[in-house]
């Protein structure tokens, strides 16, 4: 896939924004070198969720850095900085989640590039906005932007998302506004700097309830079964004799004639009605709906034209035909034989999803090769591991 061919990145990035962001654009063939530590590396090198390693390698790491190349350099020295500006001279993108003041120091931000080099496209990542200390953590900032409020029933206690979703979505922005960047270029010659900060992805992924709520719309976490604090019932998960069903954009005296709901509903035909008593409703069907089992009642409902899907676990969505999760995995093999499974590309081009091109490197395999290209000698390198800067 080489949509992005002959486009150079230098990543600085670290955890799981940054380096999600940058594979995106490598997927397409974007050339992106990222710059790790001499010592021990990016953070996400010796971190992993579930106690994911394999032979010594993180699955955190693996699961963000597909096709990059890795360069170790001490920063802090003043031969590290100077082979780092070697790096963005050449490069048409420059990615950096470093912690708030962190480039500053380091006299690699974008006030102190942008006129040595104009054309530079300068990409950051923040938690809250590049003057912050707090920490930008996804669950942290699924609390603070008000999803985990949102989401499950009066019940519960406040429930944020199984998933890093501020995190995943803040990296498809901060993506998305480098294209755009890009594309501008070719018009104008020139770069420009594009920030993105999770606050922004967390309210981003509201804002169809935030709007409501922005014109005074009355949302409240519902009762048992509905499934958010805008949609009227029986919008909702429903939980079955053997397992549990999401039933969705379905009017009331539909759900009730197909489970053989004997009373009339027709007086909550209307959106509203059925908004201001969803909690009652919810109830309603919850007690209708738990005779069943959930493949019978999926089958029913479906054959009279009513939407519902199952609930799973990630060992039923590896079965579930209609979501056909194994074609979008791809399995990266090293040297050593080692194999380790993600997540590919989300995207189709021509129907066609790119494939990886390069396994998640070991910490600075290609620091000698992008020397080389920077045209420094095999002897000027050797030097340079001797002193400590690579």
């Amino acid at each position: 896939m080489s949509l992005l061919k002959d486009i150079k990145v230098v990543a600085f990035t670290q955890f799981l924004l940054g380096p999600i962001a940058v594979q995106y654009l490598t997927d397409l063939g974007a050339d992106a070198v990222k710059v790790e530590r001499p010592d021990k590396g990016a953070f996400e090198r010796g971190w992993a969720g579930a106690e994911g390693f394999r032979n010594g390698m993180s699955l955190f790491y693996a699961l963000g850095n597909r096709n990059i190349r890795s360069v170790t350099l001490d920063l802090k020295s003043s031969e590290g900085k100077k082979i780092a500006l070697e790096m963005i001279s050449q490069a048409d993108v420059v990615v950096q989640n470093y912690r708030p003041g962190g480039m500053e120091r380091l006299g690699l931000d974008y006030e102190s590039l942008k006129s040595s080099f104009p054309q530079l496209i300068y990409a950051t990542a923040s938690g809250y906005g590049a003057t912050s200390e707090l920490p930008g953590q996804d669950l942290l900032l699924q609390a603070q932007t008000g999803i985990a409020s949102v989401t499950g029933t009066r019940e519960q206690p406040s429930t944020p998302a199984g998933t890093p979703i501020v995190d995943q979505h803040s990296a498809s922005l901060l993506a998305l506004g480098i294209l755009a960047a890009l594309f501008e270029r070719t018009r104008t010659g020139k770069g420009r700097l594009v920030e993105v900060d999770m606050v922004a992805g967390g309210l981003d992924l509201q804002t169809e309830p935030f709007t409501y709520y922005l014109n005074d719309a009355p949302l409240e976490r519902p009762g048992p079964s509905v499934g958010s604090t805008f949609h009227q019932a029986p919008y909702g998960v429903y939980s079955t004799s053997d397992g549990e069903v999401a039933i969705s954009m379905v009017s009331v005296p539909a759900l009730g004639q197909a489970l053989g709901y004997e009373e009339s509903l027709e007086e909550y035909t209307e959106v509203r009605e059925s908004f201001r008593s969803r909690n009652m409703l919810g109830k309603l069907f919850a007690e209708l709906v738990r005779p069943w089992s959930a493949e019978v009642l999926i089958e029913h409902l479906r054959s009279h034209g009513l939407w519902c899907a199952p609930v799973q676990d990630y060992a039923g969505v590896m079965e579930d035909r209609d979501i056909n999760v194994r074609e979008r995995v791809v399995e990266f093999t090293y040297p050593n034989g080692t194999a380790i499974k993600t997540l590919g590309h989300p995207l189709k081009y021509d129907g066609e999803s790119p494939k990886p091109r390069r396994v998640p490197p070991d910490l600075g395999t290609d620091t000698s090769d992008v020397l080389a290209e920077l045209g420094y000698s095999s002897e000027e390198v050797d030097e340079l591991k001797n002193s400590g800067v690579i």
